[in-house]
């Protein structure tokens, strides 16, 4: 007679489950916005090489068109600048997320190693219950087949 396994904590694993899960979430969203801050450098960094470029070929006519490059190439370093301390950001944050989810980690694993340890339990439970009834199946066997003083040969007769 197997009773079905029932660990008391299900609920309690779930949701752990669920917050490791939206922290995998939170960490996914931090690296993609990592890559696209990065992606922006990038496209600023070339826009401040072509900028820088196009100062070079503006020789001949120095006066204004210097300056103009001039403001541009500020505007730009400022832009990287601003998107530098966005990526810094986002690497703080990035940090705060994984540990986060290594705790998170942790606290599922906790819970999954005692729903383990008492499914062990529970079958070994059930084992030694079939046992049981086998024995006494075995002895009942035993018993009613055994002779007695009556059915034995030489016995009486009547």
């Amino acid at each position: 007679m197997s009773r079905r396994f029932r660990f008391r904590l299900d609920k309690v694993l779930r949701a752990r489950q669920r917050t490791e899960d939206a922290i995998r979430l939170d960490l996914a969203r931090v690296h993609a916005e990592i890559r696209g801050v990065r992606s922006r450098i990038e496209s600023l960094s070339g826009g401040l090489i072509e900028v820088s470029m196009d100062s070079v070929l503006a020789l001949p006519h120095p006066g204004e068109s210097l300056r103009r490059h001039e403001g541009r190439l500020l505007a730009i370093e400022a832009s990287i600048d601003v998107q530098r301390g966005k990526e810094k950001e986002l690497l703080e944050e990035l940090s705060r997320v994984e540990e986060k989810l290594i705790r998170a980690r942790r606290d599922r694993m906790v819970v999954e190693r005692l729903r383990e340890k008492r499914l062990l339990q529970h079958r070994l439970s059930e084992q030694r219950e079939e046992r049981k009834e086998m024995d006494e199946v075995a002895v009942r066997r035993h018993v009613t087949a055994a002779p007695t003083p009556f059915t034995t040969e030489g016995s009486h007769r009547g």
